[in-house]
């Protein structure tokens, strides 16, 4: 038996009067254990692994998240919408550059240490994966999917004891353009997020993926596997056994971090390593088999995500393991068959020379408190600044610019 809240309809602002909207009603759930697990995945795409529900329970089952909140939106008995959200601290100097947040950071470390930490009812993937925590059926006509949007975000914003600010973030143009009308309907403020990588697949191995590649860009590749010749690299489905190690790669690279909205926990890593959705690409040392660099890939159908990485900084120099460990997940990328690699949010010089598409992701932020939010608004060129990327032209077959 399931246990959850059914919430009273939103007002459907911005909806035609002159179209009778499907009836939909929503209801909030606090446990992914209360929810049907056949339906949730029916609904959800299997390009959207951050949603399934081997994930979330996998991050709820392993206390990554305090507070966690389950929407579901039906329309009679059929579910046509799901979202996730959480309870979290966030910092809303994250994306602000370092010339305005130099003279913050002093005030916090002298004055002030929570200035601009905000508790926040967060509907974003704690694991970033540029995708957002919202999914609606492609299937609804433009009102019921306008009033789907609208029942969710009310939905969110009615939490009992919520905190104050409500942050949904990751959407990329086409979910924008979806959600943007009822999130100005409903008063939120639109910033710009980290931009996203991707590489469309055409290939069917790392080889063949290097020999597209143009001759100087090529030779780079080359002596980057060369430095790591005493390396072997395995992709591991089930890494339950050495998730413990991973889970310490992963520490030494998430302190070094610039943008990190959550620390992962070790029960995670535990809870996630034997799930369907899951791999993990292992560097290890031929002959020892040290583990020195790990990859945590995320399955779909079509789209393989690239989520972190994991370094042994000592060795990282010397065998370019940042570098290493992204090439045979290429490689994997065209050996399976997938149509699409993410590759995240960070490091866009390194992944440039890669031939990487960079793509932009939208968040949506709004205060119940009005002075706050009129505060965000006239922040927001700071708190959420475009970023710059760079790009080139990777591929023989591209015409150069």
């Amino acid at each position: 038996m399931t246990h959850a809240t059914v919430l009273p309809l939103p007002s459907t602002t911005g909806v035609s009067a002159s179209v009778s909207p499907i009836e939909l009603r929503v209801e909030r759930a606090r446990s992914i254990g209360d929810i049907d697990q056949g339906e949730w995945n029916a609904l959800i795409p299997r390009d959207e692994p951050h949603l399934r529900y081997a994930f979330l329970e996998a991050l709820e089952t392993s206390g990554q998240c305090r507070e966690s909140h389950y929407f579901r939106v039906f329309s009679g008995s059929e579910l046509v919408g799901a979202a996730v959200a959480y309870h979290l601290r966030v910092d809303l100097l994250t994306l602000a550059p370092r010339k305005y947040t130099a003279w913050i950071d002093a005030v916090r470390s002298r004055i002030a240490p929570n200035l601009l930490f905000m508790g926040s009812l967060t509907c974003g993937p704690i694991v970033t994966n540029c995708r957002s925590n919202v999914y609606v059926s492609p299937l609804l006509d433009p009102t019921t999917g306008h009033n789907a949007c609208l029942q969710i975000i009310a939905a969110v914003q009615a939490t009992p004891k919520a905190p104050g600010l409500t942050l949904f973030f990751e959407f990329d143009d086409r979910q924008a353009e979806v959600f943007a009308p009822a999130f100005f309907d409903s008063g939120f403020l639109q910033g710009v997020s980290l931009p996203g990588t991707f590489l469309d697949v055409r290939w069917n191995s790392l080889e063949q993926y290097v020999q597209l590649m143009r001759k100087a860009f090529r030779r780079t590749v080359v002596k980057d596997q060369a430095m790591a010749a005493d390396l072997e690299f395995v992709v591991v489905d089930d890494f339950t056994e050495i998730a413990d190690e991973a889970y310490a790669l992963y520490r030494n690279v998430v302190r070094r971090a610039d943008y990190v909205l959550q620390e992962l926990t070790l029960e995670f890593f535990r809870a996630i390593a034997p799930i369907e959705e899951s791999r993990l690409v292992v560097a290890r040392e031929r002959g020892s088999e040290r583990i020195v660099g790990i990859e945590l890939l995320l399955r779909g159908e079509t789209v393989l995500q690239d989520v972190f990485t994991g370094l042994d900084y000592a060795r990282n120099a010397e065998q370019h393991l940042y570098f290493n460990l992204i090439y045979p997940v290429i490689g994997y990328a065209g050996e399976q068959g997938f149509r699409r690699l993410s590759l995240g949010q960070t490091s866009y010089t390194f992944k440039s020379r890669l031939g990487v598409g960079v793509f932009p992701l939208w968040l949506f932020v709004k205060h119940r408190n009005p002075v706050v939010q009129r505060v965000l608004v006239t922040l927001k060129s700071m708190l959420f600044p475009p970023t710059k990327t760079a790009s080139h032209k990777v591929f023989r077959d591209e015409t150069p610019s």
